[in-house]
């Protein structure tokens, strides 16, 4: 697939926020986006659309590409998260006509293109597929967490609708994955992995940094935050979590054969923090810490998060600028 990729925008849209989203993409990936102004039938176009999502048509067997935005999707991260899925589809349709040694479309509209050349498209985490006659289009599917997770109805940010560190780790492993071939044999940690713009660097998911990913990110003040490493026992510990600083935890099990529970309590009853702005508290409970943890948002309540066995739990909260704890109560469960 070619990694350059031209972009158009169309009147009317935020065109500083679109060329930044491209430009952080390109940082992290192989990939070049070179925004065009003139006419160009193999640029990805940037539109106002019903709903946010990227979007394949056919026409005069050729395939044009479109990325649909509204004032519901124009945050960079969302912006992001489009661009993956516009990009995702160039790769997995090129992926399928390669197959055939063609570049070119024998096909009227996308069903033809399906059943012409076999295409099968894989979806993307938490993304909707839809085909129709002549529409290949991509939009978000809300998955709260609910494993371990009580109550199974806390209100969660919506995790489709931004980009992930496993979004860009796929268009690097699909698009990218030579771009360091022979240049890095670092054994990272944490599902980290070489910046392919730079083999140098080091991609690690969000609570990691260091070389190899296996340090756990500081806050700027880890005076205000207390202990960052603490273990859970059978008995139970407690910590607050004061939102007027950034920190960062590591809730270690004291048995590889048992889980980490951790329950949180708003000690403020009536906060409330609203779920299409920026993340104040993600738990990550997985053994896998490449993945998002879960974020609450909405009304503050108490709810419990339950690790996988033997697995940390992490924790991270932000600050903001109002009064806001957090009591953390935490040990370990055999089930």
């Amino acid at each position: 697939m070619n990694t350059t990729i031209e972009y158009q925008i169309n009147d009317g849209l935020s065109e500083r926020t679109i060329k930044f989203s491209h430009d952080l993409l390109e940082r992290e990936t192989c990939l070049n986006f070179t925004r065009s102004y003139g006419q160009s039938t193999s640029a990805t176009v940037i539109r106002r659309g019903i709903k946010c999502s990227a979007s394949a048509e056919i026409r005069n067997r050729k395939i044009y590409y479109h990325i649909n935005v509204n004032d519901s999707c124009m945050e960079r991260d969302m912006i992001q998260r489009l661009i993956y899925w516009s990009t995702d589809m160039r790769y997995q349709i090129t992926k399928c006509l390669y197959k055939y040694r063609t570049s070119e479309f024998l096909a009227d509209s996308i069903i033809d293109l399906l059943t012409h050349y076999y295409c099968e498209f894989v979806n993307p985490r938490e993304t909707t597929v839809d085909i129709n006659d002549n529409l290949l289009e991509f939009s978000g599917l809300k998955s709260p967490k609910s494993y371990g997770i009580d109550p199974s109805n806390l209100e969660q940010r919506d995790y489709s609708a931004e980009i992930s560190f496993c979004d860009v780790k796929s268009l690097n492993e699909n698009i990218c994955k030579n771009s360091c071939a022979g240049k890095s044999c670092k054994k990272y940690k944490n599902y980290g992995y070489a910046n392919p713009r730079n083999c140098e660097q080091t991609i690690c998911p969000f609570f990691f940094n260091g070389t190899y990913c296996d340090k756990l990110m500081t806050p700027k003040r880890p005076d205000y935050c207390g202990n960052p490493s603490l273990t859970a026992t059978s008995g139970k510990k407690f910590h607050v979590l004061d939102l007027n600083t950034e920190c960062f935890y590591k809730i270690k099990s004291s048995s590889k054969s048992k889980k980490v529970k951790v329950k949180f309590t708003p000690i403020v009853s009536d906060a409330h923090w609203d779920c299409k702005r920026y993340k104040i508290l993600e738990i990550k409970y997985n053994t896998d810490k490449s993945k998002d943890g879960v974020m609450p948002c909405g009304k503050m309540k108490e709810f419990t998060v339950k690790g996988s066995k033997g697995a940390d739990i992490l924790v991270y909260h932000y600050k903001i600028a109002q009064e806001f704890k957090i009591k953390m109560e935490y040990q370990v469960v055999s089930k």
